[in-house]
């Protein structure tokens, strides 16, 4: 199984006739590795979940608008290529599928967390990685398409970490998504989790959220075919395009940091990072996740120098103080 799951980049430079190859193979082996017969769901405990989805509404303190549920197509499976900004996205992915009655898979990390909230995702249908370790990464990404293969729709969250900066609508896409889609012939939907943020300094992370708005794209079909680098270019585009409109929408102003009231900024993205429930996010960990363009350097959060000027760095946990 090792080394079957090729990069993006390896895969631009196959013929079409390598192509339809890999494709092939990659497909029996996903099948193989889990044992999943055509038309048998691998899913999770189902009572397990309908038990976390009927205590979610009373966890979270803000509410949950769910739109273009009609983008979403009802024929077949597909894979919902969302955004990540926040610990509450798990949550809100649970009661978001449990709403609209599709069942899931979804891919995560098993960095960081503990053995309890493992087994919570597992039970509730994710497929756990560590990303620094090609070898799971490959056995996570096969176990997830043979999921798919089976009939359940894939979530997976592209930009591998939080986007935390203040004005970025999204950290890069990475062509991860791409290739599953392709592997498994469904189509993908640009799926988009916006929190809206109270304007105001708080104490507790679950008081800076007024909603989270979940907003479904039209879906986009991926061709083994052509390259899978441009096709997530365009899922990019896609999704950055469709949040600058919610903000619009919404009457949020994120254009530039000329934009940003930064004792806000810094006050939420403190609490984000430090006061959500069974999370700490370590800045500098995460960064190392993150695909940064030809010639750029990441961003990813912004804080006070030492001479108090807003810039691009880490916000620390010892900072409480000079946040709160």
């Amino acid at each position: 199984m090792i080394n079957i799951y090729l990069p993006g980049k390896e895969i631009e430079n196959l013929s079409i006739t390598e192509r339809t190859a890999y494709f092939d193979r990659i497909r029996e082996a996903c099948l193989n590795a889990s044992g999943v017969g055509g038309g048998q769901k691998r899913a999770g405990n189902h009572l397990l979940q309908k038990a976390i989805t009927g205590i979610i509404p009373h966890m979270r303190n803000f509410s949950l608008e769910i739109k273009g549920e009609e983008n979403v197509p009802k024929d077949t499976n597909v894979l919902f290529l969302c955004n990540h900004s926040n610990a509450h996205d798990f949550l809100t992915m649970q009661e978001t599928f449990q709403r609209i009655e599709c069942s899931i898979t979804f891919l995560a990390s098993n960095e960081g967390i503990s053995s309890a909230i493992k087994k919570i995702f597992t039970a509730c249908g994710g497929v756990l990685i560590d990303r620094k370790d090609k070898l799971s990464i490959e056995k996570g990404v096969l176990s997830f398409c043979a999921n798919i293969l089976s009939g359940m729709s894939g979530v997976i969250f592209g930009e591998s970490t939080w986007n935390l900066h203040p004005c970025k609508p999204m950290q890069r896409i990475k062509a991860g998504a791409a290739h599953i889609a392709a592997i498994t012939g469904v189509p993908i939907v640009p799926t988009i989790f916006e929190y809206v943020e109270i304007p105001e300094v708080r104490t507790k992370e679950k008081d800076i959220y007024r909603k989270c708005l979940v907003q479904f794209s039209s879906s986009v079909n991926i061709s083994e075919y052509e390259s899978l680098l441009a096709q997530t270019d365009r899922l990019q585009m896609i999704m950055e395009q469709k949040r600058r409109s919610l903000w619009e929408e919404l009457g949020i102003a994120r254009n530039s940091l000329e934009d940003i009231n930064r004792k806000i900024y810094l006050n939420h993205t403190w609490l984000k990072k430090f006061d959500a429930p069974g999370v700490a996010y370590d800045t500098c960990y995460e960064m190392k996740f993150l695909l940064p363009k030809e010639g750029e350097t990441v961003e990813n959060e912004y804080c006070l120098d030492s001479d108090g000027n807003f810039v691009a760095g880490v916000i620390q946990k010892g900072d409480r103080e000079r946040y709160l």
